[in-house]
This record gives C-alpha cells, structure tokens and sequence, in this order.
C-alpha cells in the first residue's frame, strides 16, 4: 500500500475521533511521523476540503465538508431498514420476539419496520404508528444516547401521562432511567406502554456517530433469559448495524 495514502487514511480518522479538533503538534504526536510529513498530508486533505479549521479554534483541525459529503452519498447506499432488517429479523428468530425499528419524531417514536419472530406470541403495533417516546423502549434507546443538551430540550417538551401503572411521569425518574441506558447500552421498557408486554431497545448510530434511529424485540417475559442476557444480544444486534453505517466507536454503552 502507498505509505502516504495510508497515512492520509490515518490521519482522517485520528481527527475523526477527535471531539474538539487536533492541532498539528497533535496530530504528529498521535502519527508518530516526521512534522514535514504530517504538514504536507494535512495540508493536501485541507486543500481538498477533507479536512479543516475549526470554526472555534482556527489553531485546530477539524473534518471537512467533502469528508461528510462522501459519507451523505455511502449511507445513501445503505437503506436503514434494509441493513436493519438484516440483522434483527435473526435475532428475533432466535429471541421470539417481534422485532420493530423506529425514529424519534418531536417527542414521539414512529415505527418504521415489524418483524414477527418465529414463535412471538404478541404482534403489538403496526408500522406507522407513534407512541410517547418515554414509555417506549425504542424512545428511550434513542434518547439515551443523544447529548445532555438534545436530551434535556427534549425532555422538558414531555407531556408525561400514565399508560399503564407502570409508566414514567416524572422527568427525574426518566432521566435516571436514561443514564442507566447510557451505562449499560439497552432500553427497556417494562409493561410500561401495554400490560402484557416488556421490551428491550438499542440506539442505532451512523458515519456521524449520531444516534439516528433505535431497535426493540417485544413480547411477553422469558422464562429462559434474564433481562441483561437479552439487553446484551439486542445492544450487539444495534452495535453491528451501527458499524454498517459508518460507526466508528468499538462501543457506544459506558460499562466495561
């Protein structure tokens, strides 16, 4: 392989990874290459608009707008649902469970995908529906995992009701329940929408590391299986399809 296109390549996702942006001194340090070298890759994917300044400290790179526009036209190729589809309608084989997929819509999760499992017992919702994200497994993957800023803004836009007994109605008790989803990487939602049914969710991320959308696997509890062995399947399930569309994290749950 060409030495400079392979750390052209490094280069890109060393500054991929990078929250805040790198400095050139930082950059060099992290290659562990010679600083003529790193100017003249880092000056190269400037010019090509793969890489630049940042807005906030012009001393520090960031990705580009050519960068993002090859990743817009990647996941143009890859359907959602069918890399999704891919993926659960096994696991909800082998989980018998039925499997949906959904996206955050306001305070809402509309689902965009069903799958029965061979042996679900329950079929719940068709797609198009909406629920209230926070009584959803699939609403609180998916808001488990967006930032403090997006989550509280969004929060605070929660008409809390009760479906069932179960349900959150608090925005403190939500936002526990949100940290522990954060921590552990899968949502659950404990006959919290319906009486008879429990369900597991996972956040889906793409080539931006942004969660996009989440999946859930629905149906009555399992004798066989406690909740953390199907959380643990279901969040694998999510980290796999994530990594389809670009992921880059090797993981996105807190817990070691």
């Amino acid at each position: 392989m060409n030495r400079t296109i392979e750390r052209a390549y490094d280069m890109l996702n060393i500054v991929a990874r990078s929250k805040d942006g790198l400095s050139l001194v930082d950059i060099i340090n992290e290659m562990n290459i010679p600083k003529s070298s790193a100017f003249d890759i880092l000056h190269s994917l400037v010019s090509l608009r793969m890489i630049e300044p940042s807005r906030f400290n012009d001393k520090k790179y960031v990705l580009g707008i050519n960068t993002y526009s090859l990743g817009i036209k990647y996941s143009q190729n890859k359907s959602l649902i069918d890399v999704c589809s891919k993926y659960v309608n096994e696991l909800a084989d082998k989980l018998k469970r039925t499997a949906f997929v959904g996206l955050l819509d306001g305070t809402d999760i509309i689902y965009i995908y069903k799958y029965m499992g061979t042996g679900a017992k329950l079929a719940t919702c068709m797609v198009g529906t909406k629920h209230e994200a926070y009584a959803t497994a699939l609403g609180k993957a998916y808001m488990g995992l967006l930032d403090d800023k997006m989550q509280n803004d969004l929060i605070n836009n929660i008409d809390f009701k009760k479906k069932t007994s179960r349900t959150i109605d608090n925005a403190i008790t939500l936002k526990k329940e949100l940290q522990d989803v954060r921590v552990r990487g899968y949502s659950i939602d404990n006959k919290e929408t319906e009486e008879l049914m429990i369900c597991y969710g996972a956040p889906i991320f793409d080539f931006t590391n942004n969660v996009i959308a989440a999946i859930s696997f629905s149906d009555m509890k399992s004798p066989s299986m406690s909740d953390d062995e199907i959380g643990k399947e279901i969040r694998k399930c999510a980290l796999k399809i994530s990594k389809e569309l670009g992921y880059q994290a090797q993981k996105y749950w807190l817990e070691v």
